[in-house]
């Protein structure tokens, strides 16, 4: 099932005069034989004396696999040492495919019986194993996993997906009438995924199927190793059970890489190279992590940075830690996970406020499984000097708006208790940020208001002052306190300029601009937002640069007339944009730049390459210039989304524009399941009934609150510069 392109792939090299071994590689499970068995019947016509069929599974010794040869096409009682001589007389004249099963516990037989074959030109070979026999003349063709559904199909699809296919096949055996239906979709799409889409785990599933029902067997997975037995008596024991599939691969592993193999498990996702060699303790990484892709215990992949990195299947993760628990070795291999991305955390805090600071961010955004994994240990063992910088750099990411990064699930804040043990010269001040950072990152404001308390009260670090100092400014601001706001700013603007902490100063002047600019002070919002444009534009910030100049041409347009000075901002803000590769600020920035003057425009759609994206209109309500922000919004209708979080926030834009949850789930890069219990969240606080009625409510908010559409100094255009954000910057 669903492998007709295989099948098409392995003809075509059977077919191919320079290549007279074929090989199916893949991971354990994954119908290697099953697909080479296919591929012979329907290539057995093409060969006068048909097919032959080795199995391989049960010759223990590499010398002997020429006598099973012997003996698949009839030839027996052969001595030992004659086989192979035997073997080309047999085969010289034969017009023959010849199927090995099971070739990778033998490999060494691999070149005796090639030389053997080498001179029947009537031959061909095909053979499976879990890693390529390594000889000249051969081809291989690597098996994947069966396609995964998609949740966002419709039933007909769904159906025809190649891992739903095969499971409600083999469910079929026993219950003939079941089908995909949409009560029990969401659960067969889970189990598929989560199985890995690999046929054999789908088959030992669907037997479970025969006692409870696809949602009870969703929960049950967790455990997989144990739930996928099978009953089935006519296939080898190996293929009874998940564990003994795997087993089988694992028991032909060298010591070294028996041991990578269980320590990798470690890992949330992917590993470099670089983070193998040192979590896993490899004395050769390159020569163990090329032996286990080899053997397709491990499938190499390419990050959205470019950095290649290694990743099991879920199933052979699951496995391969309950071997690294079965050895002991699982503390201290967590601690040498933790220590590691405790260093990547710190190395990247160091980068925060600088120009490249994007690509750091997608770093983060890639390695943020191992972060959150590295943090959940540190904090089990309270161990501050690990958990600091790990709650501080997730923090800072949570805090970039979602269109910029992918994210996973939110999070709790992270409370680090001051008696935790702390490394040298970390402070309690440290500990607090380290604390609001998630918290910021997901619209806690109270709790970061309580922490950063603290900090201020402390004033035992500089540099933790001034950032809480900031932080609360923004708080402020957001909860309408301005002359509060103003305030922290201020504190913040002093205490970072006495640092010579310049990102941070630069980032204070365009707070306080803010804030001139709603107490109706036009002319010292300019003056402060052209003194920071100037500092960003001598450090390279292209984001920051961009995100000022568009708010400095929000300033600047009004009655009196600055078009040329406000279209040179724009050109230079969309410049920017395109240089930090932020594709909604460019739409914005094309949007506003103004072909003639700059006239008053209504909202425009640009799809070309940046997608669809729709700006609203320039919003420029400076008292005393004439602007107009509509009127003022009630106080049900404005606030009908009060009490969602940052990310409860995002979702319901996200269903008010129609999308499904797994479309909401790609665009905010979390798992479908979160998106779920998002939904379910946002119905309950709104009192809504259904989708309809969030869409309705977040329409409304729109509506009443010009806010919401992009006030240019609330969000400017979208560089990825949220208030939590440029906090952050100032570390």
């Amino acid at each position: 099932m669903g492998r007709a392109g295989e099948l098409l792939t392995i003809r075509r090299l059977l077919e191919d005069p320079a290549g007279g071994v074929v090989t199916v590689t893949g991971p354990p499970g994954v119908g290697k034989t099953r697909l080479a068995v296919a591929a012979a019947a329907a290539a057995a016509a093409d060969y006068v004396d048909g097919v032959a069929f080795v199995d391989l599974a049960e010759v223990r010794d590499a010398a002997l696999v020429p006598a099973a040869v012997l003996a698949a096409v009839g030839v027996d009682d052969v001595d030992l040492p004659e086989t192979t001589e035997e073997l080309r007389r047999t085969l010289i004249d034969k017009n023959l495919l010849l199927l090995m099963d099971n070739w990778e516990h033998v490999l060494d037989a691999g070149l005796s019986t090639a030389a053997a074959l080498a001179g029947c030109p009537g031959l061909r070979l095909l053979a499976t194993s879990r890693e390529r026999l390594h000889l000249r003349a051969e081809r291989e063709a690597p098996l994947r996993p069966l396609g995964l559904p998609r949740e966002d199909d419709d039933l007909g699809r769904l159906a025809a997906a190649p891992a739903i296919e095969m499971l409600v096949q083999c469910v079929r055996r026993f219950e003939p009438g079941f089908e995909v239906t949409p009560d029990n979709r969401a659960a067969l799409v889970e189990i598929c995924i989560r199985l890995d889409g690999l046929p054999l785990a789908l088959e030992l599933a669907a037997a479970r199927l025969k006692l409870f029902t696809p949602g009870e067997l969703t929960f049950r997975l967790r455990h997989r190793m144990s739930i996928l037995i099978g009953s089935v008596r006519d296939v080898p024991p190996r293929h009874r059970t998940l564990r003994a599939a795997l087993a089988w691969s694992h028991d032909l592993l060298r010591p070294d890489e028996r041991a990578a193999f269980r320590r990798l498990s470690v890992f949330a996702g992917g590993a470099t190279l670089e983070a193998a060699g040192q979590v896993c303790a490899l004395g050769d990484p390159v020569a163990t992590i090329t032996s286990l892709v080899d053997k397709s215990l491990l499938q190499r992949r390419i990050r959205p940075d470019g950095v290649t990195e290694f990743v099991m299947l879920e199933s052979l993760r699951e496995y391969a830690g309950v071997l690294l628990a079965e050895h002991g070795e699982q503390e201290e291999v967590e601690a040498r996970h933790a220590r590691y991305f405790a260093d990547f955390a710190i190395l990247v805090d160091t980068a925060v406020g600088e120009a490249g600071r994007a690509e750091w961010a997608e770093s983060v955004g890639i390695e943020q499984g191992n972060l959150w994994k590295a943090l959940a240990y540190a904090m089990a063992v309270a161990d501050a000097g690990l958990s600091l910088p790990l709650a501080a750099i997730l923090g800072w990411y949570a805090s970039v708006p979602a269109g910029d990064k992918p994210t996973l699930p939110g999070r709790a804040p992270v409370v680090v208790d001051p008696g935790h043990r702390r490394g040298a010269g970390e402070s309690l001040s440290h500990a607090l940020l380290a604390a609001a950072a998630p918290a910021l990152g997901q619209g806690d404001l109270d709790d970061v208001e309580v922490l950063l308390g603290r900090v201020l009260a402390v004033d035992e670090d500089r540099q933790c002052t001034a950032i809480a100092a900031a932080v609360l400014g923004h708080v402020a601001r957001a909860r309408g306190h301005t002359d509060r706001a103003v305030g922290h700013h201020v504190r913040a603007a002093d205490l970072f300029g006495a640092l010579g902490n310049l990102p941070g100063l630069a980032w204070s002047r365009y707070d306080l601009a803010l804030l001139a600019r709603h107490q109706g002070d036009a002319a010292r919002a300019a003056g402060l937002l052209r003194e920071s444009l100037t500092r960003f534009r001598e450090t390279g910030d292209v984001r920051a640069a961009a995100c000022v100049a568009w708010a400095l041409t929000v300033v600047e347009e009004s009655p009196r007339g600055r078009a040329d000075g406000v279209e040179r901002l724009l050109v230079e803000a969309r410049g920017c944009c395109g240089v930090a590769r932020v594709r909604p600020g460019i739409a914005t920035c094309l949007a506003e730049t103004p072909p003639e003057g700059c006239a008053r425009r209504q909202p425009r759609v640009f799809p070309s390459s940046l997608g669809r994206v729709e700006v609203p209109p320039m919003l420029t309500a400076v008292p005393g210039t004439g602007g107009d922000r509509g009127p003022a919004p009630s106080a049900d209708d404005a606030w009908s989304v009060r009490g969602l979080t940052v990310r409860e926030w995002q979702v319901a834009r996200l269903v008010a524009d129609g999308s499904t949850n797994r479309q909401i789930g790609r665009a905010l890069g979390i798992a479908e399941k979160t998106t779920e219990a998002h939904v379910h969240n946002i119905i309950r606080k709104l009192g809504a009934h259904n989708r309809a009625e969030v869409a309705a409510r977040v329409s409304v908010h729109d509506d009443a609150d010009s806010r919401a559409a992009g006030d240019p100094l609330d969000g400017s255009p979208d560089t990825g510069e949220g208030t939590g954000r440029r906090t952050t910057d100032a570390v």
